[in-house]
């Protein structure tokens, strides 16, 4: 491939980091690749940035022609096809370049070659970028070297930085998916080549030794910034006939795991080349010499009986040309690791008292766990509270009272011991009619708000849209000024730092100066209650499903995700700022009143834009999203709450994007049967205004568009409108009737003392039983009709008869008396006398000659 200003030069498309380790001889064959970008570099200056034929670069011993020079290419949205590399002495192999940020020279628009006068500088001075949070997992500097000929071999890895971008200079390196290795670059123009040897001293390029693998892989990526990657790198034959044994791998017990019994033996693949090793083990992290068990040739070693404890174990290989260490792994025996991860979230609130199945995420353990139940009201549960051993991760409480703290606690047990887990809580909203509606609006920057409020003067601003349209816009003024609302707060951690608190007015979005879809939808939903509404707004700018509000089900790396970057960790932050936010909400609103109580009414997301720029995010954000609704919802304990997407239509584009077709499948009810009556989409694509009537040309936020704000809040607060009045009754009724009225008995208590039992009264209308009696419709038939819940989900309705009222059969036409047979057919008109009650017609049919007398009961149970 030959470069279009540079004919004898060879133009790849890759990127690379490398570094040397030991002297070679000119007999000695190297693949040594370039990788290059132009920025905003003049034509003129193209010849800056890669080496041609005939130029030799590289340090030191290293020094070579023949490099090859590969084009970096901007954001690539998937793997760039493999290119053959071609040694100094011909020898091939193959690269592939994954993924990159982009690339670019240290400086773009005037370009400055460090090591000045020399090749090296053209080496030195265009490098690959690569994000600054490998968590992403987008856009991280990440090749593959296959195809190596080589039986052993050095690589060398050269980094630079942009000028602009520099930082602190540090980064971090992973080879063969190895661990992380820091390094720290020399601040600015590099006047030298310098190896880095450790985390902290300056260098610009690392040196790998004795690699023996035909592939390689290799990721780089910076702290703190994105402009930091690999100059080039290359690869060196080794020819010294020097060869030490290659590392142990795949150690059992498998490295830093827990649960294991007291007779565990080791084991392990032997390093390459290896003819014996020598075995290191014991409590100690660092084991030396007084752990040394002995040198041996087997590959398995047994420590004898093991008490209760951490062990920590070393393999050092060795043959005739010298001594591998090994890592130090661990393993302990004992009991399992306690539960983690309860659902509701710890110490949330306003949890349903139809919450469903609790459920936890099981301790590590390598024999096998149950699990100790505890659950109840008292904040230190004991044996009394103790529902039983079981091995299932999910515990069904059934109704719960209103207003109440439950805690509850899993301890984890095998046959090493047990591991008391922690104390979990969550607490159930009180009854009231007046409840405070909390609704969650979760997503990334669109979500934050970029929508210009001012000038007055400039399209798309909210100036102008009030300016040019007062009667449609005439709510969100008062006396001249943003109104603010008394029945409509919002919550908002801005960017995570202080929070913002009070009546929902213009200014809540990213800045001060913009606002957010929270605007409208909380006008909207405040007019549509008549009372007060809470918005906890919790949006981060940049942040993917894929990895940032990744939900539990589909996989963290961590238990608890600790700090930006991990999987998850944007989820949980979000969980915790609900729980403040609602912990709080007495002080941060002293309007709020404690007797009315607050609950979770429905959660509003808007996100997408990092997963559509991600291929791998995209293609599983379909299933991130259905896992992401189911535990959103267990993680508030709040079954079916009311959920609306506003997709992630910003671009103008009228195809729609991989992402923007995951999120409408949302509303695929035959696909998502549980989704149907609790969950909307909103197409965004409308919403969309060209940058020449709009404040920006900013594609990726709307284009700063305060009306695509406006618009999207408005459309997911009727969306949300119409799931609230649609959803009827809840998923367990009984126990919501008796919130809604008072009733802390169970079903079979009578609260009241009128005879009538709780169940009964909630079943037959509130007391109301309105039979009509028996009336024959035929020589062997009867009927008789009352009204009944449409959702019985929480109860169990059986029919039984008789004729003497001593003995009783099913009434479904199978059990007989020996004579007769009688069989019920129920016939429901749905109208009812209310929303939530329908009336039905129970006809009985006998089989056989019709008794003397006839009696037929109905039982109700509730689990």
């Amino acid at each position: 491939m030959s470069h279009p200003t540079q004919p004898g030069s060879r133009a790849l498309a890759t990127l690379a980091l490398v570094l040397a380790a030991c002297l070679i001889s000119p007999a000695q064959d190297i693949l040594s690749v370039n990788f290059y970008a132009y920025g905003a570099m003049a034509s003129g200056d193209y010849d800056k940035v890669t080496l041609e034929a005939g130029e030799s670069a590289g340090v030191g011993a290293f020094n070579t022609t023949g490099w090859e020079n590969y084009l970096v290419p901007w954001a690539p949205s998937s793997p760039r096809p493999p290119v053959t590399i071609t040694s100094n002495q011909g020898a091939t192999a193959t690269l592939t370049l994954n993924d990159v940020r982009n690339g670019g020279p240290y400086a773009w628009s005037s370009p400055h070659t460090n090591l000045p006068g020399d090749p090296n500088g053209d080496l030195m001075d265009g490098h690959c970028n690569g994000t600054e949070d490998p968590n992403d997992g987008s856009n991280l500097f990440d090749m593959v070297v296959s195809d190596i000929s080589y039986d052993v071999y050095t690589l060398i890895v050269y980094i630079g930085a942009n000028a602009g971008q520099f930082g602190d200079g540090t980064g971090k390196l992973v080879l063969n998916g190895g661990a992380e290795q820091d390094f720290t670059l020399p601040s600015g123009q590099f006047a030298a080549f310098a190896e880095i040897t450790n985390a902290t001293t300056p260098g610009n390029y690392i040196v790998f030794t004795k690699l023996r693998s035909s592939s390689l892989t290799l990721k780089v990526w910076g702290n703190g910034f994105n402009h930091l990657g690999p100059t080039g790198f290359q690869i060196v034959e080794d020819t010294s006939g020097v060869i030490p044994p290659g590392p142990p791998t795949n150690p059992v017990p498998a490295d830093a795991t827990v649960g294991h019994p007291s007779n565990t033996d080791l084991s392990w693949t032997a390093g390459l080349d290896a003819v014996s090793r020598n075995v290191y083990f014991g409590t100690d992290p660092t084991p030396d010499s007084t752990e040394l068990q002995g040198n041996q040739t087997a590959t398995t070693f047994d420590p004898g009986p093991l008490v209760n404890g951490t062990y920590y174990w070393r393999i050092d290989e060795l043959n005739g040309d010298g001594t591998t260490p090994g890592p130090v792994w661990s393993f302990a025996v004992g009991p399992p690791a306690k539960a983690f991860r309860p659902m509701p979230w710890d110490g949330m609130s306003a949890v349903a008292t139809h919450v469903g199945l609790l459920s936890w995420v099981e301790g590590a353990s390598a024999t096998a766990v149950s699990s100790d139940v505890y659950f109840g009201t008292d904040a230190t549960p004991d044996a009394s509270e103790l529902q039983g051993n079981q091995t299932a991760t999910t515990f069904d409480p059934g109704p719960l009272s209103a207003g109440t703290t439950y805690y509850w606690r899993i301890d984890q047990v095998n046959a090493q011991g047990t591991t008391t887990g922690d104390v979990w809580s969550f607490t159930t909203p009180i009854n009231s009619a007046n409840r405070v509606k909390i609704f969650i609006l979760a997503g990334q920057s669109n979500m934050e708000g970029h929508g210009e409020m001012n000038p007055v003067g400039t399209q798309g601003t909210l100036e102008y849209m009030y300016a040019n349209d007062p009667v449609t816009y005439a709510h969100l003024k008062d006396s001249g000024s943003w109104a603010v609302r008394d029945d409509a707060w919002i919550w908002y951690r801005r960017g995570g730092g202080a929070i913002l608190k009070g009546g929902l007015t213009a200014g809540y979005g990213a800045n001060s100066n913009t606002i957010g879809p929270e605007l409208q939808f909380g006008h909207a939903m405040g007019d549509y209650y008549g009372e007060k509404v809470l918005l906890i707004k919790t949006a981060w700018g940049g942040k993917s499903l894929g990895i940032d509000f990744r939900p539990p089900s589909a996989g963290w790396g961590l238990d608890t995700p600790g700090t930006a970057g991990d999987e998850g960790f944007y989820y949980k932050e979000m969980l915790d700022f609900v729980i403040d936010a609602m912990a709080n909400i007495s002080s941060d609103f002293p309007a709020y009143n404690p007797a009315d109580g607050y609950e979770i009414a429905g959660f509003g997301w808007h996100q997408g834009w990092n997963d559509r720029v991600t291929p791998a995010f995209a293609a599983e954000y379909e299933a991130n999203m259905v896992k992401f609704i189911q535990d959103v919802r267990s993680s508030l304990g709040v079954p079916n709450l009311p959920f609306v997407i506003a997709t992630t239509g910003m671009d103008g584009n009228p195809d729609y994007s991989q992402v923007e077709l995951a999120q409408l499948q949302m509303e695929n009810f035959t696909a998502y049967p549980q989704f149907d009556g609790n969950v909307a989409v909103i197409d965004t694509q409308g919403f969309w205004f060209a940058p020449a009537s709009s404040p920006a040309n900013q594609g990726f936020h709307w284009n700063r568009n305060a009306r695509t704000h406006y618009l999207i809040g408005d459309s997911m607060a009727a969306e949300m409108q119409v799931l609230i009045e649609s959803a009827g009754p809840s998923t367990t009724p009984y126990a919501d009737w008796a919130a809604a009225n008072g009733v802390t008995g169970g079903f079979g208590a009578d609260d009241d003392g009128d005879g009538i039992l709780n169940g009964h009264e909630w079943y037959f209308f509130n007391g109301h039983k309105q039979l009509t009696g028996f009336a024959a419709t035929g020589p062997a038939a009867f009927e008789f009709t009352h009204v009944r819940p449409k959702n019985r989900a929480d109860v169990t309705e059986t029919y039984q008869w008789s004729s003497n009222l001593l003995t009783w059969y099913a009434a479904d036409g199978s059990a007989t008396d020996g004579i007769n047979t009688v069989g019920i057919v129920l016939q429901a008109d749905t109208t009812g006398p209310t929303a939530d009650y329908e009336t039905v017609t129970m006809e009985a049919t006998v089989g056989g000659p019709v008794p003397p007398g006839l009696f037929l009961r109905q039982e109700l149970s509730n689990p």
